[in-house]
């Protein structure tokens, strides 16, 4: 089965997948809060549904994962620097997860300008 959008199109399913396993799989990995769990499940279902209507050829799917992805960009950039200016306690393993998310996000955006 041919990935629509070519190079971009098979980094853009590859990094979102990613981003769907690592979601799911942090949770077994680490002892997190309930609430953390819960929104490492809901991100990753959200993803899932991204990459899902990005293979369906829906016409949306682009622009939902950008909005995602900036969401989730927000969220994870609050564990990198905290709101009065300092390094979070777990900003070193934080900064691939952002780099991660921003890709999928910029990726994401450029499909969508592209059209």
């Amino acid at each position: 089965m041919a990935v629509p959008g070519g190079p971009l199109g098979a980094a853009l399913l590859a990094l979102t997948g990613l981003l769907v396993v690592g979601y799911v799989g942090i949770n077994f990995a680490a002892d997190l809060p309930r609430f953390l769990v819960a929104e490492n499940l809901v991100l990753a279902a959200l993803y899932a549904v991204g990459a899902a209507a990005y293979l369906a050829g829906r016409g949306w799917a682009c622009a939902y994962l950008s909005f995602i992805a900036a969401f989730n960009g927000g969220r994870v950039s609050r564990s990198i620097v905290t709101p009065e200016g300092e390094l979070g306690e777990l900003a070193k393993e934080h900064v691939p997860l952002l780099a991660l998310v921003m890709a999928v996000g910029l990726l994401a955006l450029y499909k969508v300008m592209a059209v």
